[in-house]
């Protein structure tokens, strides 16, 4: 299934987070909902140990290693609420971690990280911005044979924080299903996902690439869909844009760093966008449940935001020095 993360995998981190997270309300937030004419919900993730989803990502990738990739410590970068979740995971499994974080990280957060690490966790401040701090932390464990906590680029980590939607789907009880029903009594066909997240990592190019051309479409996405009639639906899109649009920000560096490098770091990164762009179309397919969803205005139309996603690849691609590929051979 290359990097498909099955509703198993999701339902399995929720059961691992039992011991370290609430199943957070969703709230009726009076002010935005006379502002905006609309029902205004917000997932009170806040009310998590560390007042973040993050918490979610951060425990359920840690939980999941071995001793070998623990025995010498483990290491993130972050600018706080993914090092407080990271923080607090190591204290609770009894490992060795260490924080990159940088000079300019508001020192409450420095002193939260801290306190949840106890005397578990180390901070470290270097570099002006998050991606100097996680440069620092990538060498950190190439010299000394640390495993990594990636933020978000992982497995582990996107089920964790990817049971916010569970939580949520478990709730609406639908056809009397349960979380469990929906995580593991499905018929195989029943498992879908589009074919670009599916594609293989590749080399560093292949896996940027491909999440620069997923994080455009998403950040649009949960944008429309902060005005879902479905009023906890636009709550969990509000509560994940923040973040998307951090992803997409991270994403968008990289692939122009990797365009505008070298002539090598060039010519990998534009056979990265070759081969993966016939796959980005499929993102806005519709079908028959998504028409009928739309009809209600639980989803938007998703050709309503294929020209703002097309303006983000142009202006980014530009910037990259990169092309679109000449053929319009796409999977239909």
């Amino acid at each position: 299934m290359g990097n498909f993360i099955g509703l198993n995998e999701i339902k399995k981190a929720s059961q691992i987070l039992q011991t370290v997270v609430i199943e957070s309300p969703f709230q009726k937030i009076e002010s935005y909902s006379q502002k905006y004419n609309s029902n205004i919900f917000f997932k009170r993730e806040d009310l998590q140990k560390v007042r973040s989803f993050k918490i979610r990502g951060a425990f359920n990738k840690i939980s999941s290693l071995n001793q070998s990739q623990v025995i010498n410590g483990i290491v993130c970068a972050s600018a706080g609420n993914h090092a407080q979740g990271f923080a607090v995971s190591c204290s609770t499994l009894g490992y060795k971690g260490k924080v990159f974080m940088p000079t300019t990280t508001p020192n409450q957060k420095i002193e939260q990280v801290k306190k949840f690490g106890k005397t578990n966790v180390e901070v470290v401040l270097y570099g002006e911005n998050f991606t100097q701090a996680y440069e620092k932390a990538l060498q950190e464990c190439d010299k000394y044979d640390k495993t990594f906590i990636h933020p978000f680029d992982d497995k582990k980590v996107i089920a964790g924080q990817a049971t916010l939607f569970l939580e949520y789907a478990g709730s609406l009880g639908g056809e009397n299903k349960s979380n469990d029903d929906l995580a593991f009594l499905r018929l195989e066909k029943e498992y879908v996902n589009v074919l670009l997240v599916e594609q293989p990592n590749g080399h560093f190019g292949d896996t940027i690439m491909r999440q620069f051309l997923f994080d455009a479409f998403r950040k649009p996405l949960l944008e429309k869909l902060q005005h879902s009639s479905d009023e906890n639906l636009a709550a969990i899109a509000e509560k994940s844009l923040k973040e998307t649009k951090y992803h997409l920000k991270h994403s968008s560096e990289w692939v122009i760093r990797l365009g505008d490098g070298t002539e090598e770091s060039h010519a990998k990164i534009q056979e990265s966008l070759n081969t993966l762009y016939r796959y980005a179309h499929e993102l806005f397919y519709e079908d028959e449940v998504d028409l009928m969803l739309r009809k209600d205005s639980i989803i938007p139309d998703l050709e309503s935001i294929k020209s703002q996603w097309e303006n983000t690849i142009n202006e980014v691609l530009e910037m990259a020095n990169l092309s679109l590929p000449d053929n319009n051979w796409k999977f239909e």
